[in-house]
């Protein structure tokens, strides 16, 4: 049975997707392991989910709580690792457009990303999210 790092909030899109309550069943047996300390890492963890966000507020919160360089150290482990939306963000080499000063990354995953594509939250609301078109 593996472990895998899943945020409360993204359990209910977890369980939409297995269409149904998140309880192992077989032939996949999975636990889920939340991670917010460095030292919840330090558990026996198969792999780690990094959900979407805010990338920006999560490498601010992740830099205070000094969880950054045991994300690195596991990412580097080999261990399989999934990044989505600001996840991927934080796990690419290299991101284009970030804020000013740049922003932390984590690193592991040979790609370029670009934040803010469509332009700032604020101004994609605002022009009603059509993508850019």
């Amino acid at each position: 049975m593996g472990s895998f790092l899943i945020l409360p909030r993204h359990k209910t899109a977890m369980e939409q997707t297995h269409l149904g309550p998140l309880t192992p069943t077989p032939p996949i047996q999975f636990k889920i392991t939340q991670v917010r300390l460095p030292e919840d890492l330090e558990k026996d963890l198969d792999g780690l989910i990094i959900p979407g966000g805010e990338s920006t507020a999560m490498a601010i919160v992740g830099e205070r709580h000094g969880i950054f360089p045991k994300l690195k150290a596991f990412v580097q482990g080999g261990k399989p690792v999934w990044g989505t939306c600001a996840g991927m963000i934080l796990l690419s080499n290299k991101a284009v457009m970030q804020k000013d000063g740049g922003q932390p990354l984590i690193g592991g995953l040979d790609v370029e990303v670009c934040r803010n594509y469509f332009g700032s939250q604020v101004i994609n609301e605002r022009e009603g999210g059509d993508g850019g078109e």
